[in-house]
C-alpha cells in the first residue's frame, strides 16, 4: 500500500479492517521519516475501527519510499530500485524494521550489493535474498545490528497466448487482473485485431511465432497457453517453449488433439518426460464450456502454478 496524502493513497494490507489507521500511521512517517512496526489484532474496543473483527493478526511495516527519503543515500537506492524496475532485473530491497538500524539497501539477483555505493557483501544475507526470490515471498532478515524486512523483486510475469480466438479475448483481461503482462500471437490478422478486445494484450505480435520467442524470450517467469487449434502455430511455439526454462505450458484441445500433438513432438525428437511438462487440456478442471469459463479455468492454473512452492 502507499500514501502520499489522506485522499492519496492506493492498495491495501488487510480487507479493508485496518486501512484508515495504516494511512495515518504512513502519514506520520512521511513527518519522521523513521521506519515502524505497527501491530494490529482483535482488540474489543477497536475491532471495527482498528482491529481485524475476523480474528487474526497483522504487522505492518511503514516506512518512506527511498526514493522519496530526504537523506540523499537513500534516495540513491530508491533510484536503483525504480531503475532495476524499469528494466525488469530481479532485486531485493532491505529495508530497516526499527529507528537506528542502518539501510536500506539493495540487492542484486544473487544477492550482492547493487546500492548504495561501497556496501560490503554479506554471505549470510545474500543467500536468503537469493532464496526470497526465487520463491517470490518476503522475509525478514536478523543479526545483531537489527532486522531488515526483504522485500524481493523477481522478473516481471509473462503470459505468452498463442492464438486470438475468444477464449484469448476473454483471458486477457484477468491474466492483467492478476498481474501478468501478456504477449498475443497470432499472425492471422483478423484474430489479432485489437479492436475485437475487451481488453488490450500488453503486446501484440502478428509477424510470426519465431519473431515473438526471439523478442520476448522464455524464462523462469514466462507462462504459455495455446488457444489456436491450429499445428502451424502450436507445434512451433511448442518445440521452442519445451527447451526453455518457461514456468508453465499449457494447450488447448481434447483428447484426440492432445494425443495427436503428442505424436507429432515424439516424431520431432522430444521424449516422454519433456511432453508431459504441457498441461492439456490447459486449465483447472472445473466443467469449463464457454470461452468466459475456460479463461476462468486457465487463470485459476496460472494463479495456481505461480503460487506451488
Amino acid at each position: 500500500m502507499i500514501v502520499a496524502a489522506p485522499d492519496d493513497w492506493a492498495g491495501s494490507v488487510s480487507g479493508g479492517c485496518v486501512e484508515h489507521a495504516v494511512i495515518d500511521e504512513a502519514l506520520g512517517s512521511l513527518v519522521s521519516s523513521s521506519p515502524q512496526v505497527v501491530d494490529y489484532g482483535v482488540r474489543d474496543e477497536t475491532a471495527w475501527s482498528a482491529g481485524l473483527s475476523c480474528g487474526g493478526r497483522l504487522r505492518v511495516l511503514v516506512e518512506t519510499f527511498p526514493a522519496c527519503a530526504l537523506d540523499p543515500g537513500t534516495r540513491a537506492v530508491g533510484r536503483a530500485l525504480l531503475d532495476a524496475l524499469n528494466r525488469d532485473t530481479p532485486v531485493v530491497l532491505a529495508s530497516p524494521m526499527d529507528p537506528g538500524v542502518p539501510g536500506p539497501f539493495l540487492l542484486d539477483g544473487h544477492g550482492a550489493p547493487v546500492a548504495p555505493a561501497g556496501r560490503s557483501a554479506d554471505p549470510e544475507i545474500a543467500e536468503l535474498a537469493g532464496r526470497l526470490l526465487r520463491a517470490r515471498e518476503p522475509g525478514v532478515y536478523e543479526n545483531p545490528v537489527g532486522r531488515w524486512f526483504l522485500q524481493p523483486f523477481p522478473p516481471r510475469d509473462r503470459l505468452l497466448v498463442f492464438g486470438g480466438a475468444e477464449i484469448a479475448v476473454r483471458l486477457i483481461p484477468m491474466a492483467h487482473a492478476v498481474g501478468f503482462e501478456t504477449v498475443l500471437v497470432d499472425p492471422r490478422r483478423v484474430l489479432a485485431d485489437g479492436r475485437r478486445f475487451v481488453e488490450r494484450p500488453s503486446h501484440l505480435v502478428t509477424d510470426g511465432v519465431e519473431t515473438a520467442l526471439a523478442r520476448y524470450t522464455p524464462n523462469e517467469s514466462t507462462y504459455a497457453v495455446l488457444l489456436s487449434h491450429e499445428p502451424a502455430l502450436d507445434d512451433p511455439a511448442l518445440n521452442a517453449l519445451l527447451r526453455s526454462p518457461a514456468r508453465y505450458i499449457g494447450a488447448l484441445g481434447g483428447a484426440r488433439t492432445q494425443e495427436a500433438r503428442r505424436e507429432r513432438l515424439r516424431a520431432a525428437g522430444f521424449g516422454d518426460d519433456a511432453i508431459a511438462r504441457i498441461d492439456g487440456p490447459v486449465g483447472m478442471p472445473i466443467g469449463a464450456a464457454t470461452p468466459a469459463e475456460i479463461a476462468v479455468s486457465i487463470t485459476a492454473r496460472l494463479v495456481e502454478v505461480r503460487r506451488r512452492s
